[in-house]
């Protein structure tokens, strides 16, 4: 992967992912973190997985940010690793364990979708010193 320029758009707005690819980025970040409320996570997931599947078909890089979240990673991951899905986009990594589980549950979830094994790469993204650290 080498990207220079990552666009976000929020999984919730289609009106904005739906025109994304248009804009020039080499990848776009379908956001199911923090552009979306708690009490409306569940409605965009069934966006990012339309978003993703549409993104794709037009030739685009997608990419989403999930929820470094127990409460929500699994379900995030299962709307969205899918066909046409490049990376997962995790945020607040804070130790490499976290890296192994995700890679086990994203693996499992290529299996169902019928993906080649290591078809959805990882983009971690370390927010604190204390995760460079680790």
């Amino acid at each position: 992967m080498s990207w220079r320029s990552l666009l976000f758009v929020p999984a919730a707005a289609p009106q904005r992912w739906q025109k994304a690819h248009t804009r020039g980025a080499d990848a776009l970040i379908v956001d199911l973190e923090d552009s979306t409320q708690p009490d409306a996570k569940a409605a965009a997931r069934a966006q990012a997985t339309e978003a993703v599947a549409f993104l794709a078909a037009q030739g685009a890089v997608v990419t989403v940010r999930v929820n470094n979240d127990a409460e929500y990673l699994a379900d995030d991951l299962e709307a969205v690793v899918k066909p046409g899905l490049r990376a997962i986009v995790m945020p607040k990594v804070e130790q490499a364990s976290e890296l192994d589980s995700l890679s086990a549950m994203i693996d499992a979830l290529e299996y169902e979708a019928g993906l080649e094994r290591y078809a959805v790469g990882v983009v971690a993204v370390i927010e604190s010193p204390r995760a460079l650290e680790r």
